[in-house]
């Protein structure tokens, strides 16, 4: 045998063996998610958004925001038009 007949049959082995993976079914999981998970997740945002309000107010960053050529003012609105 050739050594390219040698890469061929390794790479179709290769191949086989992924192709074969691929059919194998994934593990899956599901659950309920209650209301007070969902109120806490909720909570979490809002302290982001609190979080990210306080750092477009520091004086430094509006000095780098306008060194970028972004107005600071804009840059509230649109922080504020994500929610």
């Amino acid at each position: 045998m050739t050594t390219k007949n040698v890469m061929k049959r390794c790479i179709a082995r290769v191949l086989i063996v992924c192709m074969l993976g691929m059919g194998l079914p994934l593990p899956a999981s599901a659950g309920m998610v209650t209301a007070d998970q969902v109120n806490a997740l909720q909570a979490g945002a809002g302290s982001e958004r609190e979080r990210v309000r306080s750092f477009l107010d520091r004086a430094e960053v509006q000095a780098k925001i306008q060194a970028l050529g972004v107005d600071p003012a804009s840059a509230r609105a649109r922080r504020r038009a994500e929610r």
